[in-house]
C-alpha cells in the first residue's frame, strides 16, 4: 500500500528526543517494512533522513494530498496546544488533512490519554482563525478507525464519543511491543548495578502517585531511585510523611532510558487508574525487558498477566504489594552471575516477536 502519515502534537524528526517521537518513528518503521510511506511534517535543515519514509512539508503540501492516490491517511495520536496562543499551522492543517483526505483515516492510539479530539473550538476563539474555514478544521467525517494499544476496545469507544468524533470501527493491536523490534543492550552483571530498584518517568499529575508510593518508598534496605520529571515536593505531604523516600535524579533524553535502567537490578511496572480500566499495556516494560533489567509487574495493573506467559515468570514477577517485593528481590540479589543471566535471558525469551509478522499483521489491519 501507499500510505500519507502524520502526527498529531509534534514534529516528525529523527532522533527526536521524546518519548512521543520515539512512538512515532517506531509506528513508520512498522509501515515501512511492507509499505510505501510518506510523512508530512515540519522539516528542519538539520532533520536527517527516516529510512523507509520519505518526508514532505506539511504546510506546503497539504494541498496536494489527494493527488498522490494514497491508501490511507495514518494519523498518530498526540495533543495540539496552542502555547501562548499563537497558531502552530503544521498543527491546525493536521485536521485540514484529516477532514478532506480521500480515503480510509486510521488514528493510532498508543496512550488511551490522547484520543482524537476536536481543536476548532479552540480555533475559533483565536485572532487568527479567519486563516481557516470551520469546514476544513471542525472533524465532521463519520469513518475514522482506530487501532488501539489499550485492549478494551469497548470502553475507548464508549470514551471517545464525549468528544464528538464518529468513529466507525476500533481494533486492538500489540503497540506496546515495538520496542521489540530493536536490539537489546548488552547485559551489566549484577554485581556492576548501580541500583536495586529504579523508575523512570513523570509525575503524571499524581495519578499513579498511590503505587509509587506502594513500591518505591519505604524500600531502605534497597539502592531506590527515581528519575525524571518527579521529584519528592510533588507528593502529598501526607501520603509520604515518615516514609523514607528513594533518591530522585533528573531525567534523561529518551534515546538514553534503556541505558539509564540498565543500571539497576530491576524496576515495579505501574500504571494509571485510567490505563488499567482500558487494559492498556506500556512500552516501558519491553524497553525494561531489553535493557536487562529484572521487570516486576504490579498484579493490579496487567490483571490478566498478558505480558509474561512462562509459569515461572508468573509466580515471581507479578507482585501484589511491597513486601513480596523486597522478598523476591533479595532473592534475585542473592543469585549468581550465571542465575542472573538465565532469568534476563528467559525474561527476555517469553516476550521476544518475530518483527516481520509483527509489522505485517499491523499493516494488515489498514487494507
Amino acid at each position: 500500500m501507499k500510505i500519507c502519515a502524520i502526527k498529531l502534537g509534534a514534529r516528525i524528526a529523527s532522533g527526536g528526543t521524546s518519548g512521543g517521537s520515539g512512538e512515532a518513528l517506531a509506528i513508520l518503521n512498522m509501515l515501512s517494512k511492507h509499505n510505501e510511506v510518506h510523512a508530512y511534517t515540519k522539516i528542519l535543515p538539520k532533520d536527517d533522513p527516516i529510512d523507509g519514509v520519505t518526508l514532505y512539508d506539511l504546510v506546503d503540501k497539504h494541498e496536494s494530498i489527494n493527488d498522490q492516490s494514497y491508501d490511507a491517511l495514518v494519523v498518530i495520536n498526540g495533543s495540539v496546544n496552542y502555547f501562548g496562543g499563537t497558531d502552530d499551522p503544521y498543527q491546525t492543517l493536521n485536521y485540514n488533512i484529516i477532514n478532506n483526505f480521500k480515503g480510509k483515516v486510521f488514528y493510532i492510539l498508543c496512550d488511551p490519554n490522547l484520543t482524537l479530539k476536536q481543536i476548532w473550538p479552540s480555533v475559533e476563539k483565536k485572532e487568527w482563525a479567519t486563516n481557516y474555514k470551520q469546514e476544513d478544521i471542525e472533524i465532521v467525517r463519520d469513518d475514522i478507525i482506530y487501532i488501539s494499544q489499550p485492549k478494551d476496545t469497548v470502553k475507548i469507544l464508549n470514551d471517545i464519543q464525549k468528544h464528538k468524533i464518529p468513529v466507525s470501527e476500533c481494533y486492538h493491536y500489540p503497540l506496546e511491543k515495538f520496542p521489540l523490534m530493536e536490539e537489546c543492550l548488552t547485559w551489566k552483571p549484577l554485581a556492576f548495578r548501580d541500583y536495586d530498584l529504579l523508575y523512570g518517568g513523570t509525575y503524571r499529575q499524581g495519578k499513579r502517585v498511590d503505587d509509587m508510593i506502594k513500591f518505591y518508598f519505604d524500600m531502605d534496605e534497597f539502592r531506590t531511585c527515581m528519575f525524571g520529571k518527579i521529584k519528592l515536593k510533588d507528593f502529598p505531604t501526607k501520603k509520604v510523611d515518615g516514609k523514607v523516600p528513594p533518591q530522585f535524579e533528573s531525567g534523561v533524553p529518551y534515546q538514553q532510558f534503556n541505558e539509564k535502567m540498565s543500571n539497576s537490578v530491576a524496576t515495579v511496572i505501574i500504571g494509571d487508574k485510567y490505563y488499567k480500566e482500558v487494559n492498556d499495556l506500556a512500552q516501558r516494560i519491553y524497553e525494561s525487558i531489553l535493557s536487562g533489567v529484572i521487570t516486576f509487574i504490579d498484579s493490579d495493573y496487567d490483571k490478566e498477566k498478558r505480558v509474561f506467559s512462562h509459569p515461572i515468570l508468573k509466580d515471581i514477577l507479578y507482585v501484589d504489594d511491597a513486601n513480596q517485593l523486597k522478598d523476591r528481590l533479595n532473592k534475585i540479589k542473592s543469585l549468581s552471575e550465571n542465575e542472573f543471566l538465565e532469568l534476563l535471558t528467559l525474561q527476555y525469551n517469553d516476550v521476544i516477536i518475530n518483527v516481520d509478522d509483527y509489522c505485517s499483521e499491523f499493516s494488515n489491519l489498514l487494507k
